[in-house]
Formats: structure tokens, sequence, C-alpha cells
């Protein structure tokens, strides 16, 4: 049924493709193109093709050009004519005084004389040996090696060997800021302030006879040595000595008096 459906409309189709041909065959059959109808369909052509890729690619942007682009150029362009002079303040001088003088001049005969300024700043030039007759068992440095601990690391401070029971003494004169007592790392340690940012410390010291506040001279006796801090357990008997300036540690070589 489908199958006998399907052949008539395929035939009616061949039948109206078939009249519409003819048809188009009797109208155009007497129409011919001279040359010069044939040069004017040519340019015709051409022209309509021309017009279409014309209005396809008028409104494109130029490569590597937006416009977005094209509109920052044209609006940060200064315009000169509507550009205002600029204003400029005029400040006008206070008339100068009479009898010639100026104002500075003035000002500076009527201001009242300051007091000089003194500075609290003590250079701390000279160091007192804190153990008598004491040498230097190990010095200021970057780098040495810890007998009790046995790693290197920097050693900034100076170790003076010493006795049991010697005494040791205030480097220069000051007043006493801290005495700590049991410390795990440095035992008993006694800080000396001695003005303008300078502290000296003295660590492992036994029986102290200084306080708090107390105001000690150069030289005075602060303490005794009794044994090493617990840092340096393993070393050789010593006190471990620290010059300080605004908290950072200072090598004090150079300041010792002959």
């Amino acid at each position: 049924m489908l199958k006998t459906r399907y052949h008539k409309i395929r035939l009616r189709l061949s039948l109206w493709r078939c009249r519409l041909w003819n048809w188009l065959r009797t109208k155009f059959a007497s129409f011919r193109l001279t040359k010069r109808g044939q040069l004017g369909v040519y340019l015709l052509v051409v022209l309509t093709i021309g017009a279409f890729f014309v209005s396809r690619f008028e409104n494109q942007p130029l490569p590597g050009h937006t416009p977005e682009q094209e509109e920052e150029v044209v609006t940060t362009v200064p315009n000169e004519a509507s550009q205002q002079p600029e204003e400029r303040e005029y400040r006008q001088e206070p008339p100068a005084p009479p009898g010639g003088e100026s104002q500075a001049e003035l000002d500076e005969e009527t201001a009242e004389p300051t007091e000089p300024v003194i500075s609290t700043v003590v250079p701390l030039e000279k160091l007192q040996w804190p153990l008598a007759n004491a040498s230097i068992q190990c010095g200021y440095t970057l780098s040495a090696k810890s007998a009790t601990l046995g790693d290197w690391r920097p050693h900034l401070a100076v170790d003076f060997a010493a006795e049991r029971g010697a005494e040791v003494r205030a480097v220069a004169a000051g007043t006493v800021t801290k005495l700590i007592s049991n410390d795990p790392y440095w035992g008993t340690y006694i800080h000396i302030d001695h003005g303008g940012g300078w502290i000296s410390s003295y660590s492992n010291i036994h029986e102290p006879r200084v306080q708090v506040g107390e105001r000690v001279a150069a030289g005075q006796v602060i303490g005794l040595v009794e044994e090493n801090p617990p840092i340096e357990m393993v070393d050789e008997l010593h006190m471990h000595f620290t010059l300080l300036h605004n908290g950072q540690p200072i090598d004090p070589s150079n300041r010792w008096q002959p």
C-alpha cells in the first residue's frame, strides 16, 4: 500500500518537472544575448559580488586595532582649545618693618635663649680587666667549637680563665640593673648599665656582692668565680663576660686598658 503511494507521488513530481522544463524552453527559446548583453550581464555579476564583499568587510576592525583602542586614542588627545590657563596664586609679602630690619632678624633678636643640650651618650672607650692577672681563654669570635655541646657556634663574649674563688670586678662605673640566680644556661649573672646603651654582663657569679639598683665604681668587686655555667660546664673554669650596646654583643678586644 505504502509502496504504491510512493510511486504515484514520484510519478507526479516527474510530470511537473517535465512540464516546467517544457514551458521554460518555449518561453526562452527565442531569447538570444548579443555581445553587449553578455558583457552587461558579466559586469552586473561582478558589481553584485563586489558590493557583497564591501558590505561584508566594511565594519570589520583592522588587524591589531580594535574599536575600543580607537576610542581610547580619540579620548586621550587633549583639546588645546578647551584648556584653560592655569590659575596662579600670588602671595603678597608682608611689608618690611621700619628701620630696615627684616622679619627674620627681629625674630632672632626676640627669641628666647635656649639651653645647650648635653648628650648623655657615654663612649665607654676604656674598660678595666674584670679578673686580676687573668688570661683570655676564648675570645670574641663568630665560630668556636663548644666542648660541652660538641658543635661549632658563634662565641660573642670573652671567657677569662679563672681560679676557684677569684674576684670578679666591674669593668666600668654603672648601675646594677639585673641579678639573675640559677639560670638554666648561665647560672647566676649580673648586668651593669653604664649609660648610653652600654651594658656589661658577668656570668657564673658565685656569692654576688651587689644588689639591683646599686651604683658601683670601676674595679669594684661584684662576686666570685666558683664553677662554670651549665652551658659551658665541660670547659676549663672561667668567667663568661659579654659587652652589649643597645642589646647587641660588641667585641671588647680594643677597649681594655693597658
